[in-house]
């Protein structure tokens, strides 16, 4: 979290992506995924998963950040309770919107319009 609080600006919001590497899902929409992001500003998008952070190191392409490898009780508690999971939060820290389950349905204007670089 370190980095992402490094690129942290007043007013920006920011996109978190919860998933997990043995997920079908989350798999299966990797490529779309991926490509999404990478149209996200460096820096406004953080994935995190409770995999080894030995299994997350070439997960994505090099165009995107290493994901997070953090505890799976952490992601319950901060009520995260199936994956993919994506929410998109202001910078005070309020979730503006989520989405659970499959997000190959979208458009990249669907995420993108929801942010506020």
């Amino acid at each position: 979290m370190a980095q992402w609080a490094a690129t942290r600006e007043p007013g920006k919001s920011w996109v978190l992506y919860v998933f997990s590497v043995t997920c079908s899902a989350c798999n299966q929409q990797k490529i779309y995924v991926t490509d999404l992001f990478s149209r996200v500003p460096r820096g406004r998008f953080l994935a995190v998963s409770s995999d080894p952070k030995e299994q997350l190191a070439d997960y994505w392409s090099e165009r995107l950040q290493e994901p997070l490898s953090i505890q799976h009780g952490t992601l319950t508690a901060i009520g995260i309770r199936a994956v993919p999971s994506l929410l998109i939060v202001r910078d005070d820290g309020i979730i503006h919107r989520s989405w659970v389950g499959q997000i190959t349905h979208w458009g990249p204007r669907t995420l993108l319009d929801s942010l506020v670089f």
